[in-house]
């Protein structure tokens, strides 16, 4: 019998590297969120996950892929891979062990230690080269414009996250999207202060080729 999680891309390519699609789960809901607008779809990849896939399943789904062929491979999705973090952790390792030339990323929107109650960041030392926090705001204000989530200051424990994953991860880096509410440069500075570097990440185009315009929630890049 075909497995329910087939239902939804573990492993897709894009912009040449492979991404992981481990969890649907996310402690926030972003205003600018594609996950909604493309009713669950990424380039011609059906997403929603019917359910969580093991490590098992997720080094099997892998397997089908020539990994050494790509410059990296980045766990985002549409989730929070980091409320799994422990299943990152595993097949991060997997990856380092085989394929030790390829880059291994996490996207994250830097609250799943807050979500969990617990400090997710020990997890990936050894195992994960670059994590890219999604901050998209520089004042708490802001924040609460574009974004829902039930965690109590959420800014202040990103920054947190940001500042303890440095002591782990070799790469740690602050993006913000291309918003006319968000002032890059405060949050650019706000990454200085935290001792990371910050990108802007552009607006992702219109779904499957359509035309491209300037919609009021906006679309953000992966």
């Amino acid at each position: 019998m075909r497995s329910s999680v087939r239902e939804g891309a573990i492993v897709y390519r894009y912009a040449g590297a492979l991404y992981l699609n481990i969890t649907n789960r996310c402690p926030v809901r972003c205003s600018y969120c594609i996950k909604y607008r493309w009713g669950w779809r990424f380039r011609g990849h059906a997403m929603r996950l019917q359910r969580e896939p093991s490590v098992r399943e997720i080094i099997a789904a892998l397997r089908r892929w020539r990994v050494s062929r790509y410059r990296e491979v980045v766990f985002c999705g549409y989730g929070e891979p980091l409320l799994r973090y422990q299943v990152v952790a595993a097949v991060a390792g997997w990856l380092r062990s085989r394929y030790p030339g390829v880059r291994i990323r996490v996207n994250t929107n830097g609250l799943a230690s807050a979500a969990l109650g617990k400090d997710v960041c020990p997890a990936l030392k050894g195992k994960v080269d670059v994590v890219s926090v999604s901050m998209n705001a520089a004042d708490q204000r802001t924040y609460d414009a574009l974004h829902r989530t039930h965690i109590k200051h959420p800014l202040a424990c990103i920054k947190r996250f940001v500042q303890r994953c440095t002591r782990f991860v070799p790469t740690v880096v602050v993006t913000s999207i291309n918003h006319p509410l968000i002032d890059q440069r405060a949050v650019r500075q706000q990454a200085a202060f935290l001792g990371v570097a910050h990108r802007v990440r552009p607006y992702l185009e219109a779904y499957e080729g359509a035309r491209s315009r300037r919609p009021r929630n906006v679309r953000c890049a992966q």
